[in-house]
């Protein structure tokens, strides 16, 4: 008996296998998973250079270009990326699929950059669908243009100015990082890591020429591997540190928002050099010296003076009668972690944790009234990073509006004018503490410069006192723990900071420095007040009369 089979169903079958022949043709030609086996060196088939998706370029916020793609006959595909600027390496990162990898910004941003409108979430960006058939057809692919918030002139400045301590000054600078932060955008102006390392002759896959068989790049990367300063951690984001004195500032924002006044909460002489928490003496000796300063200390003690002498002693009070549970809570709303909750700060790159309490130390903590008062003045067990001091600062500069720090400026779709393309926006965290707050901590932070640890410094580290910049600022020694190393220094500082016009002159920038074991934390000083000078007629064409 012949059996027939209906032509529809057998025109079916085939349809079937067509699509099926069809979708995997466009996966092998089209998709970034098979452009990455094309590029891979366990596939003997060679991308075509002139099919390669070509990579967008990175610029800095005026137009200078920082990272882009160049022919290279020795890389894959015949092309690889170039570099400008190695004071940014750490945070731009490196695109090296066949080497080294993709990090910092180039990963982050990896989608944007090379043209994968598939996982892309920017406006304006070519429909995803048109890519891919672009790509069936072999059409050049474009990634889009990335644009970060980075001044490449204030960068270079802070680059410059990273050696200017006096104490430093001939030798060899330690680790450390500086950021320049728009408090009222969240937008980062400079970003230094220190030391940093040149991404361009990372990914250069030329022959090392020394019969080694590595390349350039391999060689270059076995030096870094073997630098004692660690010259690939990303600094601002991923060294954390003891603060030291700097976190007073978390203190003194948390007892203003509990109703103390920052003029007329007072401490009598006794209540300011010593105090005794279960059984345990903290007592302060550094008011002694300022007695030579321009205003030496006197009794009862306010707030903005015990912040301006930095005496431990107040603010380990200031934290007990606060209390923990305030004070942790208002920690968190700046992105700390404590115990078993963990806290993020939104950035365009991960972010370590800071921490006033690590977990394992969660137990002890609860039951150590101590311990918790030492964290009042910024010892203890509390390790923070650079970027967690500018969101504290930034808050503080911004009347107590907490902006989610950020990079990326504008994604320029490729052939769009960028002038048409507006910034990115500004994101508001929240309202972490009230203008009334923001405002008095200012005016300690304008004490410290005047006449606290920064003003009775001497007129080497000091401002002048008719200095347009009008900075804030608060200190930081923070003690290491290890035997025979100078502490590590920290500037927290924001300008101008008008205490006379604080609604009309409200400061404009935030700049930290942090320094990895480089002793006396005032000896920065003269690194950010020329900073100050030099990047304050850049964003604000009317300074100093603005």
């Amino acid at each position: 008996m012949q059996v027939e089979i209906p032509y529809r169903r057998v025109l079916m079958v085939f349809l079937v296998l067509f699509l099926a022949i069809s979708a995997d043709l466009v996966f092998l030609q089209a998709t970034p998973e098979a452009e990455a086996l094309t590029t891979s060196a366990y596939n003997p088939r060679h991308c075509v250079r002139d099919e390669t998706p070509q990579r967008g370029t990175i610029y800095d916020r005026t137009g200078v270009p920082l990272a882009w793609s160049v022919p290279d006959d020795t890389s894959p595909c015949g092309w690889r990326r170039h570099y400008t600027d190695p004071s940014l390496a750490p945070l731009i990162g490196y695109y090296d699929p066949q080497g080294f990898g993709v990090t910092g910004l180039e990963a982050a941003y990896d989608d944007l950059l090379s043209g994968n409108t598939s996982k892309s979430v920017a406006p304006g960006i070519r429909n995803g669908l048109q890519d891919l058939l672009n790509k069936a057809e072999h059409l050049k692919t474009y990634g889009s243009d990335i644009y970060l918030t980075i001044d490449e002139r204030i960068q270079a400045k802070a680059v410059a100015l990273y050696g200017a301590d006096l104490l430093q000054r001939g030798k060899n600078e330690p680790p450390g990082s500086i950021l320049v932060e728009d408090p009222h955008t969240g937008e980062l102006l400079a970003y230094v890591s220190y030391p940093g390392y040149n991404n361009d002759t990372l990914v250069d896959h030329t022959d090392a020429g020394d019969g080694t068989g590595l390349t350039v790049g391999q060689e270059y990367w076995n030096q870094l591997l073997q630098d004692p300063n660690k010259p690939l951690i990303n600094r601002p984001v991923a060294d954390i540190l003891p603060p030291g004195s700097v976190f007073k500032t978390l203190t003194l924002i948390t007892a203003l928002e509990s109703g103390m006044d920052v003029h007329n909460t007072t401490f009598d002489q006794a209540d300011a050099l010593s105090y005794t928490v279960d059984g345990f003496p903290i007592t302060s000796n550094n008011l002694d010296a300022y007695t030579h300063g321009p205003k030496p200390p006197s009794f009862p003690l306010n707030l903005v003076d015990a912040y301006a002498y930095s005496d431990n002693v107040v603010f380990a009070r200031l934290a007990t009668m606060v209390g923990k549970q305030t004070y942790l809570q208002k920690a968190g709303q700046f992105g700390l972690s404590y115990g078993s909750t963990v806290n993020d700060i939104p950035f365009d790159i991960p972010v370590a944790h800071s921490w006033v309490y690590l977990p394992q130390q969660q137990q002890t903590w609860d039951r150590d009234n101590v311990d918790f008062a030492t964290v009042g003045f910024g010892e203890g067990t509390l390790l923070v990073t650079p970027l967690q001091d500018a969101v504290i600062t930034s808050a503080v500069a911004a009347d107590g509006a907490y902006y989610a720090p950020h990079l990326l400026w504008k994604v320029v779709p490729h052939g769009v004018d960028v002038a048409s393309v507006k910034p990115t926006a500004p994101h508001l965290q929240g309202q972490v503490m009230s203008q009334t707050t923001a405002v008095g901590v200012r005016d300690a932070m304008r004490a410290v410069v005047q006449y606290g640890s920064i003003g009775a410094s001497g007129s080497a580290f000091a401002p002048p006192p008719n200095s347009p910049v009008m900075e804030g600022a608060k200190t930081g020694t923070a003690q290491t723990g290890i035997n025979n190393t100078q502490p590590h220094a920290t500037i927290i500082s924001l300008a101008p900071d008008d205490t006379a016009n604080p609604t009309t002159n409200p400061p404009k920038l935030v700049i930290i420095v942090n320094k990895e074991f480089a002793g006396e934390a005032a000896y920065q000083a003269p690194i950010t007040e020329s900073l100050y000078e030099y990047a304050l007629p850049l964003v604000d064409p009317q300074f100093p009369n603005g």
